[in-house]
């Protein structure tokens, strides 16, 4: 997907308003599914548990930088920092969700541990030592998942981590809603 037309994409449906969104998402705006462990769990606490699972996998510690491609509205940058001490740089193209996580990040204190910046994955450069990407694969299109990969691994340092979560479907049904 040429950058031009992912922008445009992504300010049709995450821009339509962070109100709209509130409606529907827990209070940390977190817009991808949750790990429900017991019957009991809140949409809240399976939000947590998720995050919590993919910083486990990461192996994050105070001494990593972390790379997060797709900021959503900030939760899980602000995640990682609060709760496993380290650097995060996390990036949207999503004009609403920079303004929101930025907000957030500020209320919270972690300017001095989250950079995020309104900028494109591709056009990301440095390296870091664990990434993850939550729920934005999806919005790469498939002709473009060597593209994405290839730039996430020249992102990530030597024996570096990454951590990539994604809505799945049915092979049998995966042709017919690839091809629209």
């Amino acid at each position: 997907m040429i950058k031009a037309s992912a922008k445009k994409n992504i300010l049709a449906h995450y821009d339509l308003g962070n109100d709209f969104y509130r409606t529907f998402l827990d209070t940390n705006m977190l817009y991808s599914a949750g790990i429900y462990d017991a019957p009991n769990t809140t949409l809240e606490q399976a939000q947590i548990n998720k995050m919590d699972r993919l910083c486990r996998q990461l192996k994050l510690q105070p001494s990593d930088h972390l790379l997060e491609i797709g900021t959503g509205w900030g939760a899980m940058a602000i995640h990682a920092a609060k709760h496993y001490g380290c650097r995060v740089t996390t990036t949207t193209i999503s004009n609403a969700q920079h303004a929101w996580a930025k907000a957030r990040i500020e209320e919270e204190g972690l300017t001095d541990k989250i950079t995020l910046l309104l900028e494109d994955y591709r056009d990301l450069t440095g390296q870091y030592d664990k990434i993850v990407s939550i729920e934005m694969i999806e919005a790469v299109g498939k002709e473009y998942l060597t593209t994405y990969i290839k730039q996430c691994q020249s992102l990530l340092k030597p024996d570096g981590l990454f951590a990539i979560q994604a809505i799945t479907i049915a092979d049998q049904r995966y042709e017919s809603y690839s091809n629209g």
